[in-house]
């Protein structure tokens, strides 16, 4: 059953990416972005409940993504991290 759900959530994902509602970025970009992320002492913009989807966001169960310097360094970029939760 787990299996289904996968193949369903994969399938969706990618017809996303097709109709460019997202965009797929390398692991490679992902990493070398993490890597010159720099924690600045500036507080977190704060996110409304519902936010706009745009190909600037992007969403993530990844917990690494989801800490502050990541995050810091997505809006620098002007660009957001989302949770998928």
């Amino acid at each position: 059953m787990l299996e289904g759900v996968i193949d369903e959530v994969y399938s969706t994902i990618k017809e996303a990416a097709k109709l460019e509602l997202i965009r797929s970025i390398p692991i490679e970009t992902l990493l070398d972005m993490a890597k010159e992320t720099e924690v600045e002492d500036s507080p977190l913009r704060t996110r409304p409940n519902s936010p706009q989807l745009s190909p600037k966001n992007l969403l993530t169960d990844d917990s690494q993504l989801l800490k502050r310097d990541a995050q810091t360094y997505a809006e620098n970029q002007r660009s957001e991290i989302l949770p998928l939760k």
